[in-house]
C-alpha cells in the first residue's frame, strides 16, 4: 500500500456533537477518522475547538465519547423530593455545570497534559495494549502510556495486561493450530460444568503471538460447547467501531518503548502477575526468578533512556518525554527494583486499602498490600508514587465528594518521614466500567452511540448512592475530588480524552 493510500480517510465512525450552551453557540466538535487498512494512524493537532468556518480538525478521538463530557442531561440529586431548596444539590448541580460549561468553551481540551494517562493505551474504544490504542491515546492529550509486560516462551516481554488473558483478548481460539498450545486447551461446557480455557504469554514465541488479531477486551461465554463460541464479544459500553475489520497485531514491550519515544510520550509500563504460581513455574523452568524479569523490564527502559527521576519537577522532564515509570502490584518487584535500579521511578499499585491497625502479616499475598507499614517501608526504601483505586481516595458526605481517610493517612506517613514533597500520589481507573443507572440515560450501547460510564461499580463504591448516581457527569465530580481533594498527580483511563478535557479546561485552565 501507498502511504498516500494510508493518509486517505473513509467515513468517520463517530462524529462529535455540538453542545450548545445559552448564547454560546458552538462549545466544540470532535470528529473522528480512521485510516484505511493500517494498523497505523494519522491524525492532525489535537485541538477541538470549531474553527471560524464551522470546521472542525480530524483527531483520533471517538466524538461521541468525548462529548458525554460536556453534554447537557438534567442533573439528578435522587436523595430530594425538593431539589431546588436542597442546598446540596444545587452545589451537585453548580459544580457539574461550573466544569461542563469550562469544557464545552475551551480552546485546547485535548492539548498534551501531564495528569491524563492511557490505561492500556485506550481501552475504552480500542483493542487494548496495542499501537492503534497508544496512538488514540497521545492524541487524546496523555502525556503517559501504559503498557502492561508479560513474559513470553523465550522469556521476552509483550504488551498484555493478564499473562493468561490471551484466550479473550486475542482471536487465538479461531486459529485451532495455536489454541493446542495453550496451558489449558479448550473444554466445552457439559452436565453442568462451565467451559474453561486458559491461554498464556509464555505458552507461545513472540512470532507465534503475532500471528494473532488484538481484540477489544472480550465477555466470556461459560456455556460454548465449542472454542469460537467461548469469546462473545465486548461489553455493551465499549466501542469496536475503532478497528472495526482490521488485524491490529500485539506489541512487544520494546516496540512499545520506540513508539512512546518516536511521540516524545513518557512510559508507565507494569510487569505482570509476578504473584501468580503459573508464572513463578513458568520462570523455574528457565532457571529464572522474579527479579530476572524485573531486572529484564528496568534494562529496557534504560537502553531507551527513559530514565529521568521523578521528582518535584517531574513536570519538565514529562514534557520532554522522558519520564518511564515502573509499576508492579508486588512489593517484592519493588524492592529489586530499588536495590538494583534505585535511580529509575517506581509506582506501587495497591487495590485494597487497610486501616491503621493492619500490618504486612494481615496481607495474604506480596501482592496488594497498604498496611501502614508496608507503606512506610516502601516510601524509606525511595518508592516515589503509590496508586490505589479511586474509592481510596473519595467518600461521600453530605452528597458531595470528600478525601477518603485512607487518602489522608498516606499522606500522613509521608509527612512524619520528611518525605512530603518526595512522594507523589496517583490513581485508576477512570471510564474503566459501564453501569445501568435507574437515574438519567439508562441506554448502554456503544456501538449505537449512546450510554454513559461511571457513578457506579467498584470504582465509585466509596460514594455510589451517596455523592454518585450512575451519570457520566458524575465522572468530572470524580476527577475534581482526585486532583483537588485527593491530591494526585495522574490518573489513569480507558478513555484519555476525559481526562484532558478536565486537566485542560478546569484544572489547569489558562
Amino acid at each position: 500500500m501507498s502511504d498516500d493510500d494510508k493518509k486517505k480517510p473513509v467515513s468517520p465512525i463517530a462524529v462529535g456533537a455540538i453542545c450548545l450552551l445559552a448564547g454560546a453557540g458552538i462549545g466544540a466538535v470532535i470528529t473522528y477518522f480512521a485510516t484505511k487498512g493500517s494498523n497505523t494512524v494519522s491524525s492532525s493537532s489535537a485541538a477541538v475547538s470549531a474553527t471560524s468556518n464551522g470546521t472542525a480538525p480530524s483527531v483520533f478521538v471517538p466524538g461521541w465519547m468525548a462529548e458525554r463530557t460536556f453534554h447537557t442531561d438534567a442533573i439528578v440529586c435522587p436523595w430530594t423530593t425538593t431539589p431546588l431548596n436542597d442546598t446540596d444539590c444545587q452545589f451537585r448541580r453548580s459544580e457539574i455545570t461550573r466544569m461542563r460549561d469550562a469544557i464545552s468553551l475551551c480552546a485546547d481540551p485535548l492539548a498534551r497534559n501531564m495528569e491524563s494517562i492511557g490505561h492500556r493505551g485506550a481501552a475504552l474504544v480500542a483493542p487494548e495494549e496495542t499501537i492503534k490504542s497508544f496512538q488514540i491515546a497521545v492524541d487524546s492529550g496523555a502525556a503517559f502510556i501504559e503498557c502492561d509486560a508479560a513474559v513470553t516462551k523465550e522469556m521476552d516481554l509483550v504488551c498484555r495486561h493478564g499473562v493468561c488473558d490471551l484466550h479473550f483478548t486475542t482471536d487465538i481460539l479461531q486459529r485451532p493450530e495455536l489454541a493446542a498450545k495453550c496451558s489449558k486447551p479448550f473444554t466445552p461446557a457439559s452436565n453442568g460444568t462451565k467451559a474453561s480455557v486458559s491461554c498464556c504469554t509464555y505458552d507461545f514465541t513472540v512470532d507465534e503471538m503475532m500471528q494473532l488479531c488484538a481484540t477489544m477486551e472480550s465477555q466470556v461465554n461459560g456455556d460454548a460447547t465449542r472454542a469460537e463460541d467461548y469469546a462473545s464479544g465486548q461489553p455493551p459500553f465499549r466501542s469496536i467501531g475503532v478497528a472495526k475489520g482490521e488485524c491490529p497485531k500485539m506489541v512487544t514491550m520494546k516496540e512499545y518503548l520506540t513508539f512512546a519515544r518516536s511521540k516524545s510520550v513518557n512510559v508507565i509500563p507494569e510487569l505482570k502477575d509476578t504473584t501468580e504460581n503459573a508464572t513463578q513455574v513458568f520462570l523455574a523452568t528457565k532457571n529464572a526468578t522474579i527479579a530476572t524479569l524485573a531486572d529484564k523490564f528496568a534494562q529496557y527502559l534504560k537502553d531507551a533512556n527513559f530514565t529521568a527521576p521523578f521528582d518535584k519537577n517531574f513536570k519538565d522532564a514529562g514534557k520532554k518525554g522522558n519520564l518511564g515509570v515502573m509499576q508492579t502490584f508486588d512489593r517484592r518487584v519493588v524492592k529489586i527494583w530499588k536495590q538494583n535500579n534505585k535511580a529509575l521511578p517506581v509506582l506501587y499499585l495497591l487495590e485494597t486499602p487497610m486501616n491503621s491497625t493492619t500490618t504486612e502479616k494481615d496481607c495474604a499475598t506480596p501482592a496488594d498490600c497498604g498496611s501502614p507499614d508496608v507503606l512506610r517501608d516502601l516510601m524509606q526504601a525511595g518508592v516515589e508514587i503509590f496508586s490505589p483505586a479511586m474509592n481510596s481516595f473519595v467518600a461521600a458526605e453530605n452528597h458531595r465528594f470528600v478525601e477518603h481517610q485512607y487518602s489522608k493517612d498516606m499522606k500522613a506517613i509521608a509527612a512524619d518521614l520528611g518525605l512530603k514533597d518526595k512522594v507523589f500520589f496517583g490513581s485508576w481507573s477512570l471510564e474503566r466500567s459501564g453501569c445501568v443507572s435507574q437515574y438519567g440515560n439508562a441506554t448502554f450501547n456503544a456501538a449505537a452511540g449512546l450510554g454513559s460510564i461511571g457513578g457506579c461499580g467498584f470504582y465509585y463504591s466509596s460514594v455510589e448512592g451517596e455523592a454518585s448516581f450512575g451519570q457520566h457527569e458524575d465522572s468530572l465530580l470524580m476527577m475534581d475530588a482526585l486532583f483537588t481533594k485527593a491530591g494526585i498527580v495522574g490518573l489513569f483511563s480507558d478513555f484519555p480524552a476525559t481526562v484532558s478535557m478536565y486537566s485542560n479546561c478546569v484544572l489547569n485552565k489558562k
